[in-house]
């Protein structure tokens, strides 16, 4: 079989809710799949599932993000690839805590593996597709990237910095059959969300603000053909973030300092 009838995903990240409900639906969408997580066991767990649920033999790469060495390693071995159908980076980790108390090195961390390792392993990814002239590249935002709040400063930062430079990538390759996506999800229910703390939310809203994984990857996967390269998922959150645009910036960061 030629490699061009090899539909192949790569998920990093792809223990976690949104990643697997990815590898769910692409595995349902007939894809071959490359999953990339730190959590050996969970990766073993859910590319068994998926072999027993959709007959597939997903291949998978442990790989720590906060590891430089590791990343340099899984970007050589993301070059070497012949085809690539999409490539989706979920990987992320949450922050509930003001900067002036944040220990340095997890900002650090949190830089690393929201944006260094990204950087490096979508720029080991694109050579393939811009070789095959297709392709498409998601990787996970966040609402957060355009509400910045107390003890979310560095999070929303890089969510930011990945909106920008998605959009960026967006210009550069949409000529050349690669579509580019930066999914913006709000309060989603995945081990991302769980912690009480993450739940402070809800009770500030009067409707309900939280969405399913499947849900979320089943509009960004609907929306990736649309040229737009922000997808915000949900009316809620459509609805969040005008709201925010509309707010003056006073009664703005009084209710970000409430909720946080």
């Amino acid at each position: 079989m030629s490699n061009l009838n090899i539909k192949l995903a790569v998920i990093t990240g792809a223990c976690g809710g949104i990643g697997a409900a990815y590898a769910r639906q692409l595995a349902g969408s007939g894809y071959d799949l490359l999953l990339i997580d730190r959590n050996s066991t969970q990766l073993a767990e859910l590319a068994h599932s998926l072999n027993i649920t959709y007959g597939i033999s997903p291949k998978t790469i442990v790989a720590d993000f906060c590891d430089a060495d590791a990343i340099d390693a899984l970007a050589i071995s993301l070059a070497k690839l012949e085809h690539i159908t999409m490539f989706i980076n979920t990987a992320g980790f949450s922050e509930n805590t003001l900067f002036e108390d944040e220990k340095m090195d997890f900002i650090m961390t949190m830089i690393d593996v929201h944006i260094i390792a990204m950087i490096k392993l979508t720029h080991a990814a694109l050579p393939c597709m811009l070789k095959q002239k297709s392709g498409a590249i998601i990787t996970v935002s966040s609402l957060g990237a355009f509400l910045p709040a107390p003890k979310s400063s560095v999070y929303s930062a890089t969510k930011a910095f990945i909106n920008n430079f998605m959009t960026s990538l967006h210009t550069e390759v949409s000529g050349k059959g690669i579509q580019v996506q930066a999914l913006c999800p709000g309060l989603t229910h995945t081990n991302f969300h769980k912690t009480k703390n993450n739940r402070r939310f809800s009770k500030h809203f009067f409707i309900n603000p939280w969405m399913q994984p499947e849900d979320v990857v089943k509009i960004s996967l609907k929306k990736l053909s649309s040229k737009r390269v922000i997808c915000i998922p949900g009316f809620v959150n459509k609805l969040i973030r005008v709201a925010s645009t509309l707010l003056p910036r006073k009664l703005y960061y009084q209710i970000a300092m409430k909720l946080a």
